[in-house]
């Protein structure tokens, strides 16, 4: 699981490539909520690089994945990415280091193995 010529190489236990929930719902992969150190269950991901504030996108900075929503600061020269668990702390991105940051898309659905 890591990055290879700028794109998202995981592992084949990452993620699945078919997507069986309500045929309305258009996702690209789903990645196990494990990953990204969320508890269990799944994200189902569409690919989009424009981000939306205040909408749940998956990335993966300083190899990990994360599941946050971004907000755009300061004309654009800052991104916080802010987690909806509050036991987690924001993570601020100056302009200056987004080369690290990779967006792989935005989370269509969340599947939890939570009964």
């Amino acid at each position: 699981t890591g990055f290879e010529n700028g794109r998202p190489v995981l592992s084949e236990s990452s993620y699945e490539l078919s997507v069986n929930l309500d045929t309305s719902v258009k996702a690209d992969f789903i990645l196990p909520l494990q990953d990204i150190r969320c508890g269990n269950g799944s994200v189902y991901v569409r690919r989009q690089k424009k981000l939306e504030d205040g909408v749940p996108f998956v990335f993966y900075y300083k190899n990990r994945f994360l599941l946050r929503q971004p907000y755009r600061y300061a004309n654009e020269t800052l991104l916080l990415l802010r987690s909806s668990d509050p036991q987690k702390s924001d993570i601020e991105i100056p302009k200056s280091e987004r080369k690290d940051l990779h967006i792989l898309g935005k989370v269509i659905a969340i599947k939890s193995n939570v009964l």
